[in-house]
């Protein structure tokens, strides 16, 4: 069976198509997953501040030894 030279020629061209579009996905996952790290990141150190906050706003503690 001979296959047509254009036909080779666009599968080709479709299979390196392919391929780029998954580079770049693979990119893109890449730069997300990164993204999400820091926003990770940025949770913890929010909760951290917030607990260090509920802690200086806990007045339970010091009406309990004046009572």
């Amino acid at each position: 069976m001979i296959t047509n030279t254009s036909t080779l020629t666009e599968m080709k061209l479709n299979n390196e198509q392919e391929a780029l579009m998954i580079q770049t996905m693979k990119v893109e996952h890449t730069k997300l997953c990164n993204q999400m790290a820091q926003l990770d990141e940025l949770l913890l150190r929010l909760e951290n501040k917030i607990n260090r906050l509920d802690d200086c706003m806990n007045f339970t503690p010091s009406i309990q030894a004046s009572a």
